[in-house]
């Protein structure tokens, strides 16, 4: 009897954990197809269901059973070139646990890298956040009207034009650990003279602004030589560079679909497409590093030999317990209307970055 319990016993805490990876098969600043997305490894024959739905990229996913679930989000990185002038900021890393229950439904937006940039390229749109939100109705699948209410959100990072300013522009490319966009060298981020959750700083004459979790971001301004590329929307010069699109904000002609990237294109190289990624990320322009998406846009760069841009601000709901981030670090501020920002905390475990040249991700556990 004792012997069949210690089996038992060990069987129980050998069990494995029950874990499930949000990924996104694409890079750019557009939303990736249901059929990508249920078409990548690990969407199949795991512990729990795929997402039921994916609609204008955004995975929803209906909570199986009653518990308290890890959730660690991460944004996509910015974008370095093919010789490594151009260096890339890391989206952030932010993690909390949280009391979910049977049926509700999260709505998950995954970061995109931006597009690919040549080995001359010295500009590059940022990267996109990660939004993680639980849905008022899970009776309608969408982010708007109100009825997406946010526990995470991971900035994306940014980049600097060139290894000069690698050690003194790290922290404001990669995404941020407040709710605030970082500045970029050509403005600052969301917050200068704004409330975060909107769009980032951007330049009239060049790059564009990155979207944050309700504002879009404002379209880059450089129309020299421009062009509108096949499958790119347009043909007008005007419809075809919308704004980067936000997390809850509809198209409205003038900003992209929800979390579209800001988009850019330009005759002195076709084979570029500096546009932002998929999550809010800002357009670049000739001459401007565009920021990263997130809770707040990151602002842009200027357009000189040591331009950065900011990296897209984070969120962590008040509901969470065990948070933390990449660095361990948190500073509150202020949030979107309606929102409870988690508290100010520290010592806790630092989760670290993914790669310079990941997109987001995000990873949720059922906790035992």
């Amino acid at each position: 009897m004792l012997r069949v319990a210690h089996m038992l016993a060990a069987s129980v805490a050998a069990a494995p954990p029950q874990i499930f990876t949000f990924t996104t098969p694409d890079e750019g600043p557009f939303a990736p197809s249901q059929a990508s997305v249920l078409a990548q490894p690990g969407y199949s024959g795991g512990p729990f269901n795929p997402p039921s739905s994916v609609l204008l990229g955004i995975q929803y996913w209906t909570v199986p059973t009653t518990g308290t679930y890890r959730i660690t989000a991460s944004g996509a990185c910015g974008r370095t070139n093919s010789n490594s002038s151009l260096r890339s900021g890391r989206g952030a890393t932010v993690r909390g646990d949280f009391s979910l229950t049977q049926n509700q439904v999260l709505a998950v937006l995954v970061g995109q890298r931006p597009p690919y940039v040549p080995a001359t390229g010295n500009f590059s749109g940022g990267g996109g956040g990660t939004f993680v939100a639980r849905l008022s109705n899970p009776g309608s699948l969408t982010t708007t009207g109100g009825n997406a209410l946010p526990l995470l959100v991971a900035g994306g990072g940014s980049a600097s034009r060139n290894a000069t300013t690698l050690s003194t522009t790290v922290a404001r490319r990669n995404g941020q650990f407040s709710p605030a966009g970082g500045p970029g060298n050509g403005s600052s981020g969301a917050t200068a003279g704004q409330s975060p959750g909107v769009g980032g700083g951007w330049t009239s004459s060049r790059s564009g602004g990155a979207a944050g979790w309700a504002g879009t971001g404002s379209l880059h301004a450089d129309t020299r030589n421009y062009y509108v590329p096949t499958g790119y929307p347009g043909p007008a010069t005007s419809a075809s560079r919308p704004g980067a699109g936000a997390f809850i904000q509809a198209f409205s002609g003038t900003n992209g679909a929800i979390g579209q990237g800001g988009l850019f294109n330009i005759t002195f190289d076709t084979a570029a497409r500096q546009s932002g990624g998929f999550g809010g990320g800002a357009p670049s322009a000739w001459g401007g590093m565009g920021g990263g998406g997130g809770y707040s846009g990151g602002g842009n760069g200027a357009n000189n030999s040591t331009e950065y841009g900011g990296g897209g601000g984070s969120y962590i709901d008040v509901s969470a317990s065990n948070a933390t981030t990449s660095t361990g670090d948190w500073a509150s501020g202020s949030t979107y209307s309606g929102h409870t920002n988690h508290a100010t905390f520290s010592g806790r475990v630092a989760l670290g970055y993914l790669s310079w040249i990941s997109a987001g991700e995000v990873i949720l556990e059922l906790l035992p």
